[in-house]
């Protein structure tokens, strides 16, 4: 069955494809990638189609072009999505990317001179999307979505960067109008992934775009959502009306190998079930015993978790694929020798199958290594083994000979060794395969020599596996173990070596955490394990950045690459720097990659990641622990390096802090998501500052994230900020800033309620009064209306009501001295509320008018927040008014757009009013489903009496529910 991999960048391009496809399932790639496999059936063929969703960008689509390309081999790739157009054609228009201009690619001289990348799509899938563009059979194919006129199919030129066009007045617009002006649309990645399916001339891949906005005037009454809608849906379909009617070539191929297979405790088992009677064990100690073969003992028992792998090489290196040399890559120490060497074993133990089992066979297994050291617990010491580690093509021939010899296969003349081993390699009489291992030990000219060597062998029946570190090109790169792998692993081992107790306190986790799924690390600690050693000692030694473990995994290839490749030395130091990684803008801006270096750096980066240096996931590159810390103390030795890409990092995250942070106006999420996905580098950033006394760094991030870190309920880690903060503004007297952290405290402390955290919030709010003196007019307004609320909890509403007076007396002396905006925030809060005092006092009229003011108020100044407020607020009061229509479509409307801008809070204020709109329903079962939500909300927030009043609505449904059954 052919196979194709359809790549998008958007959950609309995503489930417009899948709705294509029957039997999904899921399918992950071991660097985490999320891929649904199902089954597409056209009218003369059927495909195994392959679907991801992933981050737009060049870089991205390149990484995950090539990933999909070694972990499917697929016959066709696909990027399916949408795009802007550039030029006067409709919403839904299709269009099939001819060729792709990444026009961000040039040259910076007195003016950008522009070099752009050109991906061009393959000329069969181009052929026949010409063909089924004059017929309109595809259009039956358009799911869900009814066109409002029939689209049309352009074949055109596409524009690919890293930017999104809104605008025909924008400098990018008009920066493509004149020097790309055959361009019909623009969208991001395409110029990537074309490029890296060029490197594969038996993979076709093409670029289909659906048009889901005009840059130059777009005129559409329909919303942005559904003209994405639109434009995916009538994408995929022409994709897939492609699908159905390409005849591709005889497939070089066949599935992988299909017949059982499993080695464990030093044992290859064969057969039709591994549990039944028909398996055959082959123990490795007779096979390497065979003659036909020089393959050394494995130092292992069984691999655990290479399973695919496993399957996927002897794939490989089976008749049915087509390349004759097989690169697997990785780092040092993840198991790159231990694979190659089991895949020999099974191929050993299939020669002496009577039955056909798919399996690869061969005449003879040459294995040649260039390891000139290992590591054991003693430390980093010469490899012992009876054969010499080679140097040179002549050593490898050498082996070869050897190997051939013992076999019996041919008697060769010593002097003429590579030519006369030449001419009888590529005589097709025999197959063979060759392990060359470590080939990055090699010089660059011994390399050379080899690989051209090995190309000159004519025919496939010779294959080669080659094992190195870093290459430019690779058809398996090996991965770290999962979490769920290694720790089978160290149980395993554990239990062999008999130290079974060690893992009562954990050490399986706790190893994995320090190595992150690196095999040898694995091995290495239970080495130290058997010698005596304590857990903690083991766990210290495998931490040490400058141990034996990280030199052996690392410095050679580091060092390889600090002297060929400078600007991927820099990156991989400057991903160091955070544990959760970087996107790939954050990464060159914080390295200093300039404008016309981003070329040479995304190639060093896709370097890296053939390196397994890095890995990308989630949208962001990144380092194993184990690698993390090693590089991190390579930037610290370096200390005017380290300083400057501090400086970079901390100045990098202030300024999204400050462009994303501050006011929640309008649909808060479309500011706060971009700061939400980096806050785990915020509380480094963070941290780094406690740490080194950057007090005023740290001062300008608390302003800008605060009110972000109360809306998506970080609160712990805002509490901890201002801890420090208010220490620190104490000792350096900065009054002012110290009554807003007060106030900021104070207002957590009342919303979670109960005495203890009510008479805190006193404390703190009366505090930052008195310190108010120097702080401006809108923080003191701020205290004095979060004074008025906290009277309000007590409940002590004299007290209260002076507050408000306050407030209006502190409003008028405002007046012209802040922004319109802030001073009509106050207005609006202080009315909100003024309606929660007159509902605390059931004075339901007066506070539903205060209420309703707010959120035409709020409306006026685009604080959609406050409105969702204040409906949530009169949905509740329809409830207990029993006006339970007006509090449904309340609560109906305004759910979803809470949810949508992540404020946990409020759900759980809108999961309440769900509850007790069903409990008058007396749809108990119903009400305690919402209630059981919004407990667990109000519990993570540690909001104590609005916990005990869900769990007496629960315990009211349960009464209810048992009276019923």
């Amino acid at each position: 069955m052919p196979r194709a991999i359809i790549l998008t960048s958007l959950p609309v391009e995503y489930m417009a494809v899948r709705d294509h496809l029957d039997h999904l399932k899921e399918d992950i790639h071991p660097a985490g990638t999320i891929y649904e496999r199902g089954d597409f059936v056209g009218p003369t063929n059927e495909w195994d189609i392959g679907i991801a969703e992933i981050d737009a960008g060049n870089a991205q689509f390149s990484v995950e072009a090539e990933r999909a390309i070694a972990y499917f081999k697929p016959d066709i790739l696909l990027l399916v999505g949408i795009a802007h157009a550039l030029q006067d054609i409709a919403i839904g228009d299709v269009i099939v990317a001819t060729e792709i201009y990444g026009y961000e690619s040039g040259k910076v001289d007195s003016s950008f001179l522009t070099r752009p990348k050109v991906g061009q799509s393959a000329y069969r899938l181009l052929q026949r999307a010409r063909a089924e563009a004059r017929k309109k059979d595809w259009l039956k194919r358009i799911n869900k979505v009814t066109p409002t006129s029939q689209p049309s199919v352009h074949m055109k030129p596409i524009a690919a960067g890293e930017k999104v066009i809104m605008s025909a007045q924008s400098a990018t617009y008009n920066f493509l109008r004149n020097n790309y002006n055959d361009a019909l649309a623009i969208e991001l990645g395409g110029v990537g992934f074309l490029n890296t399916v060029l490197a594969y001339p038996n993979i076709d891949a093409v670029v289909i775009r659906g048009i889901s906005k005009l840059v130059v005037a777009d005129q559409s009454l329909e919303p942005e959502k559904e003209q994405q809608q639109i434009a995916a849906h009538h994408a995929s379909a022409f994709a897939f009306e492609i699908l159905s009617k390409l005849e591709l070539p005889s497939i070089n191929r066949t599935e992988q190998p299909i017949y059982p297979i499993h080695v464990e405790n030093g044992t290859v088992y064969i057969g039709e079930s591994l549990s039944s009677s028909d398996s055959k064990s082959y123990p490795i100690e007779d096979l390497t015993k065979e003659n036909y073969h020089n393959l050394p003992e494995p130092s292992y028992k069984s691999l655990v978790g290479r399973d695919n792998d496993l399957k996927d090489l002897l794939y490989r290196i089976s008749p049915d694929f087509h390349e004759r040399i097989i690169t697997l890559t990785g780092i040092g120490g993840v198991g790159k020798t231990s694979l190659a060497l089991e895949t020999a074993y099974v191929c050993l133990a299939a020669q002496k199958e009577s039955k056909p089992t798919k399996l690869p066979v061969f005449d003879a297994i040459v294995f040649s290594s260039a390891r000139l050291t290992t590591l054991l617990p003693q430390g980093i010491i010469p490899i012992q083994r009876k054969q010499k580690p080679i140097k040179t093509l002549q050593d490898l021939c050498a082996d070869i000979d050897n190997t051939l010899k013992k076999c019996g296969l041919k008697d060769s003349d010593p002097a003429r060794q590579a030519s006369d081993l030449q001419e009888f390699l590529s005589s097709g009489d025999y197959r063979i395969l060759i392990i060359l291992d470590n080939l990055e030990a090699l010089r660059a000219e011994d390399t050379h020599q080899i690989i051209e060597f090995l190309k000159s062998i004519k025919g496939s029946h010779i294959k080669t596996i080659i094992t190195t570190r870093h290459s430019d090109r690779y058809d398996i790169n090996l991965k770290e173990l999962s979490r769920e792998a290694s720790q089978q692993m160290i149980s395993n081992l554990l239990l062999t070596e008999h130290l079974v107790s060690v893992n009562n306190n954990n050490f399986d986790s706790r190893l994995y955490e320090i190595c992150g799924g690196v095999p040898l690390a694995i091995h290495y600690a239970i080495g130290f394990l058997q010698l005596g050693h304590a857990t903690q000692t083991v766990l210290d030694r495998l931490a040490n950045p400058q141990g034996d473990l990280c030199r052996y995994c690392f410095d050679k290839l580091t060092s390889h690459i600090e002297e060929q490749n400078p600007i991927g030395f820099r990156l991989f130091l400057t991903l160091s720097i955070s544990s959760y990684g970087l996107t790939c803008e954050n990464l060159f801006t914080i390295a200093g990659i300039n404008l016309h270096q981003r070329d040479e750096a995304e190639y060093a980066l896709n370097m890296l990641d053939r390196c397994s240096l890095v890995f990308y996931a989630d949208g962001r590159h990144r380092m194993l622990p184990l690698t993390r810390r090693y590089a991190l103390s390579k930037l610290e030795s370096n200390a005017d390096m380290h300083s400057q890409i501090r400086e970079e990092w901390i100045n990098r995250y202030l300024d999204i802090a400050i462009e994303h942070g501050r006011e929640d106006k309008g649909e808060w999420h479309e500011k706060y998501d971009a700061i939400n996905n980096e806050w785990g580098t915020f509380k480094e950033v963070f941290t780094y500052c406690q740490a080194h006394q950057k007090y005023e760094v740290a001062r300008q991030l608390w302003r800008a994230l605060s009110r972000f870190a109360y809306l998506y309920s970080y609160w712990i880690d805002r509490l901890e900020w201002s801890s420090w903060l208010m220490d620190v503004a104490q000792y350096q007297g900065d009054s002012a800033f110290l009554a807003e952290l007060k106030s900021a405290s104070a207002w957590l402390a009342l919303l979670r309620g109960g005495d203890e955290n009510l008479k805190k919030s006193e404390e703190l709010l009366k505090s930052a009064w008195y310190l108010s003196e120097k702080a401006d007019l809108y923080v003191k307004n701020t205290i004095v209306i979060n004074l008025a609320t906290l009277y309000l909890r007590k409940p002590d509403f004299k007290k209260s009501q002076k507050y408000f007076i306050k407030s209006v007396e502190l409003r008028r002396s405002i007046r012209g001295h802040i922004d319109e905006f802030r001073e009509t925030r106050l207005k609006i809060r202080f009315l909100f509320y003024q309606g929660e005092s007159f509902y605390r006092q059931e004075d339901y009229r007066i506070a539903k008018k205060l209420y309703s003011q707010v959120i035409k108020k709020a409306e006026n100044i685009h604080w959609l927040r406050l409105k969702v407020k204040a409906c949530e607020r009169l949905a509740y009061i329809a409830i207990l008014e029993n006006d339970l229509k007006t509090a449904e479509n309340l609560l109906n409307d305004w759910y979803a757009v809470t949810a949508r801008n992540h404020d946990y809070r409020r759900l759980a204020f809108f999961e309440r009013g769900y509850a007790k709109l069903e409990f008058k329903k007396k749809n108990y079962q119903k009400s305690k489903e919402w209630a059981m939500k919004a407990l667990k909300r109000f519990k993570d927030l540690k909001m104590l009496v609005r916990v005990n009043k869900m769990e007496h609505l629960i315990d009211r449904c349960d009464a209810y529910i048992g009276e019923h059954f």
